[in-house]
């Protein structure tokens, strides 16, 4: 058997959104709604299930701008704790995959308890 180490700043945001409960977490989001741009919750959307490249959230987004990715799309997100980097310490990594933090899903858990369905389109 072997143990795996989570990043100290990973397991230190898992750790406050296991606090949570599901009405601070419907609350949060109501709050903040208004304030995630369209960009962000293709993103949220986008990562609910799986984890991806650069390149790959790129495609599905059909982005061909690096710049405007970053600054709209990727940056955006994980300033606002909703993605995180699977590999934190590299973030230039070529190995580099971006998925839904603890809080993301948490949003995406709320979205679908306060009746508002996260694969609509936007």
């Amino acid at each position: 058997m072997f143990e795996l180490n989570i990043h100290e700043e990973y397991q230190e945001l898992s750790d406050q959104v296991q606090l949570l409960d599901i009405d601070e977490v419907k609350e949060y989001y109501e709050d903040k709604s208004d304030q995630v741009t369209d960009q962000v919750q293709k993103m949220i959307m986008l990562l609910k299930n799986t984890s991806l490249s650069r390149k790959e959230i790129m495609e599905r987004l059909n982005l061909v701008h690096i710049h405007s990715f970053r600054e709209l799309y990727l940056l955006p997100s994980i300033e606002a704790g909703f993605v995180v980097m699977t590999i934190p310490d590299k973030p230039r990594s070529i190995n580099q995959r971006y998925k839904l933090s603890p809080m993301g899903q948490q949003t995406i858990n709320s979205l679908h308890s306060i009746n508002v369905n996260p694969d609509e389109e936007l």
